[in-house]
Order: C-alpha cells, then sequence, then structure tokens
C-alpha cells in the first residue's frame, strides 16, 4: 500500500462520498480523527486530507481497501505533496496559539466555579466569547476553531485530570502551564476571582500584598476610602443596592459615632499574594471595637458577617472587641447567634442606634 497508487479519479470518488456521508460520518465509517493541518481545498469547502486520499486508496486499489490512520508512515506534509501532484489545491493551517495565564486563570475560574461543562453550556459559550475579545494574541491562524466553545470545554476537562475531587478523571494531554495553574491557584479561589475579574475588566493584574516579617498586619484608613472586594461583586441590581445600603448605613453610624467624640477608622488587612486586601467596614478606635455591616437582617447576611469579623480578628490586638451593624434590629435567635461569638448586635433605631451586649 503505497500514496502512488492513489490517482486523482480516486480522489474524486473519495470526496464525493464525503460530500454524500457529511463530515463526521465520514471520518467515523474510516476511522480518521479531524485533520489539523492540511486540508483539501474545493471552492469553500476543506476536506480532511489524510481521510480522503486514505478512502481514495480504497477505491483505486479495491483488492488493498482504504488506508487507515495507521497505514501512513509520511506526515501529513507527505499527503498533501502528493495531493498537490494530482492537481488539487491544499491549505495548509496553522495551529492556533498555546493558551496564556490570562486565558488559563479564566478557565479555571469557570471550572472551579461549575466544574466540566458541555460546549453548549452558556457558560463556556460565555467564556469563549470573552477569550475571542482579549487582545493577548495577534495572530490566529484558525479563526473558526480558535477558543471556541469545544476548546473551552477541552481545557476544562483537562482541568478535571488534575481535580482529585473528582471521580471523572477528564482528559490527560494538559500542558505543563495547565498544572501549574492548577497548583498555584486552586487552593486561592479567592486570589483567582479577583484575578479573572481584572483581566475581564482590562486592568492590571494585582501584584499581590506581602505578609513578610516587618510588614504592617493591619492598615488604618478613613471610612470613606471605600474598599470593594472585587471577587464577591455581582451585577445583579439586588446585589449592588445592598451595597448602597450598606455604606449609607456605615457613614450614618460613623456620624453617630463621632458626635460622641469617638475616633473612628477603617482597618485594612494585607494577604498573602492576594490583589487587594481585607477590610472591615469601621472601627470605633476610642472603643476598640470592629465593625461589620450588612444592609438587611437575614440570617445568611449576619453568619456572613460573623465569619468576617473573626476572619479580621486573627490581624487585630486581644483587646478589640467585635460587632455586627444593621439596618434594623434583628430576631432574637440572631441576638443569640450573634453574642455567642462573642460579639455585639447593633441596629438602628429612628433616634439613633441601639446595641445588644454579648
Amino acid at each position: 500500500m503505497a500514496l502512488r497508487d492513489v490517482t486523482a479519479e480516486g480522489v474524486e470518488r473519495s470526496i464525493a462520498e464525503f460530500d454524500r456521508l457529511k463530515r463526521d460520518a465520514f471520518l467515523d465509517k474510516y476511522g480518521f480523527g479531524r485533520a489539523r493541518g492540511y486540508f483539501l481545498v474545493r471552492g469553500e469547502r476543506r476536506y480532511d486530507s489524510k481521510a480522503i486520499i486514505g478512502v481514495a486508496h480504497g477505491y483505486d486499489r479495491p483488492d488493498l481497501g482504504p488506508l487507515g490512520p495507521q497505514d501512513f508512515s509520511g506526515g501529513e506534509s507527505t499527503v498533501a505533496r502528493h495531493l498537490e501532484s494530482l492537481g488539487f489545491g491544499v491549505e495548509k493551517r496553522e495551529r492556533n496559539p498555546p493558551w496564556v495565564d490570562k486565558e488559563l486563570i479564566l478557565a479555571l475560574d469557570l471550572y472551579l466555579r461549575e466544574g466540566p461543562l458541555s460546549a453548549t453550556d452558556q457558560a463556556v459559550v460565555a467564556l469563549s466569547n470573552d477569550l475571542k475579545a482579549l487582545s493577548v494574541h495577534s495572530e490566529r491562524p484558525d479563526e473558526l476553531r480558535f477558543r471556541n466553545p469545544n476548546s473551552v470545554k477541552l481545557k476544562l476537562a483537562n482541568f478535571a485530570a488534575l481535580d482529585s475531587n473528582l471521580a471523572w478523571r477528564g482528559m490527560t494531554r494538559g500542558s505543563k502551564r495547565d498544572a501549574e495553574i492548577w497548583e498555584r491557584y486552586a487552593s486561592e479561589e479567592d486570589a483567582l476571582a479577583e484575578l479573572a475579574m481584572a483581566i475581564r475588566q482590562g486592568r492590571e493584574l494585582p501584584t499581590g500584598h506581602s505578609t513578610e516579617a516587618g510588614a504592617p498586619r493591619v492598615i488604618t484608613t478613613d471610612v470613606e476610602a471605600q474598599h470593594v472586594e472585587q471577587f464577591q461583586v455581582s451585577v445583579t441590581g439586588q446585589v449592588i443596592s445592598a451595597e448602597r445600603h450598606e455604606q449609607r448605613l456605615v457613614l450614618a453610624y460613623r456620624d453617630y459615632l463621632e458626635r460622641k467624640s469617638h475616633r473612628v477608622t477603617r482597618h485594612l488587612y494585607p494577604q498573602h499574594e492576594f490583589g487587594s486586601p481585607l477590610a472591615c467596614d469601621l472601627v470605633d478606635e476610642t472603643a476598640r471595637v470592629i465593625y461589620e455591616a450588612k444592609g438587611n437582617v437575614r440570617r445568611a447576611s449576619v453568619r456572613m458577617a460573623i465569619g468576617q469579623l473573626l476572619d479580621y480578628r486573627r490581624f487585630e490586638r486581644a483587646t478589640m472587641t467585635l460587632a455586627v451593624l444593621l439596618p434594623r434590629r434583628p430576631p432574637s435567635d440572631l441576638i443569640e447567634l450573634v453574642r455567642s461569638v462573642p460579639a455585639s448586635a447593633v441596629w438602628r433605631t429612628k433616634d439613633g442606634f441601639a446595641n445588644a451586649e454579648p
């Protein structure tokens, strides 16, 4: 069996069968995968060169039959040269550039939130569009397949192969850089999500904050120095409205404390390699109290505030106490929950603010 046995007539018959069966059925019938490098060109149509010539061999040498993928000793370039010698046009399709860190960060961020997904999933389609919009590759030889939903699905499967918590192991042909990005960020989901948001917004990637010996564990700033933990921000109106309610509540309580001659600030807590520090909502320096505010009195919000306060307390002096600041008096069981921390519950009233001490 040799390429020299293949004639132009055999190729024409192979093309006709390809057109009749359509691409996937044709390739499946003869055991070929999709071509990646060379394509036979006929008008606006592209044909997988190796599959076409392998099937053509069967038409020209029915005694030997078609060539299978395993029967080619030469590469696709050898097939392309023979097709050209028979008078057929051949197109070399260069591979798209490998994934760079910004693209891998976006893909890993999606994987850690959603896991492996199909190419038709809306989140995969959205990420495909985001990747196409990034200006990180000046050359895209195969624009049709460049970061299309199928390629995004395959990248998620590469990460699935690295996930020890997943029973299904995914694909195993990931790149070395896939493994490095996984190792760096799979356990740093907050930092990863913040990086992903910075990439989508076209901002410079955060460089991180040092927590080495001598670096400040607490930075004091003004309450007006609004800090937004970008990785928690949602575009939904409900979340934006809640943030506004919280900010108004914080500013009202600051004014209330300052009228009592208290010194009011805000504390930032630099995190190792995080783009942004943690930040409490308000600190009463006079009474030595750290506050976390919420725009409603839902159980989930109060529980979140408690968790945030406990996170901040690691950086503070032992003399600092904790308090949850709320827009209204919470139910009694939530007051008991806050007291059990121990922390104070503080809420707004018509006349100012009231509190329940721990």
